[in-house]
Order: C-alpha cells, then sequence, then structure tokens
C-alpha cells in the first residue's frame, strides 16, 4: 500500500508540477500579451496626438494665412482710396465741363480727364505725386 501512495502522491506532485507550469506559462504569455497591447496602445496614441497637433497647425496656418489676406485686401483698400483722393487733388476739372454744351463736348471732357487719369497713374507709378 505504501507503495501505491507513494506512485499516487508522485502523480499528485507531478499534476501539481505540471499545473504550476502551466500557470507560469499562461501568466508570462499574459504579460507578454498585455506588454504588446500597452505598447500598440502607446503607439495608437502617439500617432493620434501627432495627427491632433497637425491638424492644429494645419488650422493655424490657415487661420494666419485668411488673417494675412484680410490685412492684404485692407492695406489695398487703403491704397485705392488714397490713390482716388490724391486724383482729386491732382486733377482739377475745367469750368466749361461742368455742364456739357453738346455730346462732341462731352466726348472731349471725358477724354480730357481719360488723359490727366493716364497722366496722374503714370506718375503715381513713378511715385511722383507729392500727397
Amino acid at each position: 500500500m505504501n507503495l501505491v501512495v507513494k506512485i499516487a502522491a508522485g502523480i499528485l506532485l507531478a499534476g501539481l508540477v505540471v499545473g504550476v507550469g502551466r500557470v507560469i506559462v499562461v501568466t508570462v504569455a499574459a504579460n507578454q500579451a498585455q506588454k504588446q497591447i500597452q505598447s500598440i496602445g502607446e503607439d495608437l496614441r502617439r500617432k493620434q496626438l501627432a495627427r491632433v497637433r497637425q491638424t492644429n497647425a494645419e488650422k493655424a496656418k490657415k487661420l494666419r494665412q485668411a488673417q494675412l489676406q484680410k490685412e492684404l485686401e485692407e492695406a489695398q483698400r487703403k491704397l485705392a482710396w488714397k490713390k482716388e483722393q490724391a486724383f482729386f487733388k491732382y486733377y482739377a476739372e475745367p469750368e466749361d465741363c461742368l455742364n456739357y454744351e453738346s455730346d462732341a463736348h462731352m466726348v472731349e471732357c471725358v477724354n480730357s480727364k481719360m488723359r490727366a487719369r493716364g497722366e496722374f497713374n503714370a506718375k503715381w507709378v513713378a511715385n511722383q505725386i507729392p500727397y
């Protein structure tokens, strides 16, 4: 009977060792899987953060471009207004062109103003207008 008990104890011990071995293997595998999952999660978070940063940078760039465009348009409007005001100071419409006597007279006055505008524009471009 003693032999039977020893064999049974050996079988139990072997089963226990195999069971503990399985637990250890499963635990190690679970730890490795968890580390891989964490690594993948960290990679995803880094990539997502990089995308968010890139998106924010693109939005900021677009906003800055829109602001610069707005400032440019405002500067162009101011310059056009300044140029128009300078032309009004530069050009004195002849008194006889205040009331047209005929169609030919109107054409002559309009042509005169157009010539004056051309001269003014040439001087404006050459920066010869003191206004």
